[in-house]
């Protein structure tokens, strides 16, 4: 199977509760809010900063996606998360960075990385984020990928269907680099049978970050 593309910005199911329009976040329509708050004009000087030491800051961006996760299970947007979810095992390290519990209980188990590409002090461009080689998997986003299948296949966590690798990348990549990515994870084994998704149309998304993940789902 050849990784897809999906569609992207899908309209957000829309239920009516005594009069009273309640719009339901479904998981692109949450990872659309997602980019838009971290490319919010709020955060242009950490951003500029961060491209321009060519930095991987992973937990700067988890901080402020769990500050929404926090608003969006105040409003009952979601029913809950998990952050740094332990999976017991051999490994006393291994971790699911989130576990996110949709108003629906559906349930997504997401790894987040940083993807620093400016090249301003290292040579890690796209390419090396996103390739199988062995020294771009300890950083890249491939090694996710099979983390999540390999948690999967264990058996540990019977209700694991839903999976997600997200990428945020800084800064935005040029569009022929992020076709030649598109063109790469459709031919890794590792990567071929999953989706990749932008929930803001990566023309749409502006010069100084971007955000797609990869998903793949099983049936229970």
């Amino acid at each position: 199977m050849r990784l897809t593309l999906a569609p992207i910005l899908e309209r957000p199911s829309i239920n009516s509760l005594n009069g009273t329009f309640i719009i339901i976040m479904d998981l692109n329509r949450i990872f659309e809010t997602i980019y838009f708050k971290i490319s919010d004009e709020r955060f242009r000087q950490s951003i500029g900063l961060i491209i321009k030491n060519d930095i991987r800051v992973e937990n700067f961006f988890l901080v402020n996606i769990l500050d929404f996760f926090e608003c969006l299970k105040n409003d009952n947007n979601i029913k809950g998360y998990t952050v740094q979810y332990h999976v017991k095992g051999e490994d006393d390290r291994n971790h699911i960075d989130l576990i996110l519990t949709d108003i629906n209980s559906s349930k997504y188990y997401i790894e987040f990385k940083h993807l620093s590409i400016s090249m301003s002090k290292t040579k890690r461009d796209l390419k090396f984020y996103t390739s199988n080689k062995t020294e771009s998997k300890k950083v890249g986003i491939i090694k996710d990928a099979e983390k999540l299948i390999k948690i999967k296949k264990t058996g540990i966590l019977p209700e694991m269907k839903n999976l997600i690798c997200c990428a945020i990348i800084t800064p935005k990549p040029k569009k022929y680099e992020m076709e030649q990515m598109k063109a790469r994870l459709s031919e890794f084994s590792e990567t071929k049978d999953w989706s990749i998704n932008f929930p803001v149309p990566f023309e749409q998304q502006n010069e100084h970050v971007a955000l797609f993940y990869l998903k793949r789902s099983f049936p229970i």
